[in-house]
């Protein structure tokens, strides 16, 4: 299962807090702008300009809300989620 197949946003806030409201909406809004980056990807930008791109909104947005003392912790978190799911594959191919 790729990253964009399982998209980072699991329901939870940046504590790790489940979050029943708007979570349909989160989770679709997600596959949304994976399914953007792949469109972008098929019409001929390297994944790195479109990652690279993608990042930079995220600060962006994250900046324009007033959230961006929070976005290191969110950072890491993510990090962590992405490390799961890199690791589940791995024990798959293994």
């Amino acid at each position: 299962m790729s990253l964009v197949e399982q998209p980072l946003y699991d329901g939870t806030d940046e504590s790790g807090a489940a979050q029943a409201d708007g979570q349909e909406a989160m989770l679709d809004a997600s596959r949304k702008i994976a399914l953007i980056c792949a469109d972008l990807i098929d019409a001929g930008l390297s994944e790195h300009m479109v990652a690279e791109a993608m990042m930079g909104a995220t600060i962006h947005f994250y900046d324009a809300a007033g959230l961006a003392e929070k976005m290191p912790d969110i950072l890491r978190l993510k990090a962590d989620r992405i490390q799961q799911i890199l690791l589940k594959k791995d024990e798959r191919h293994n």
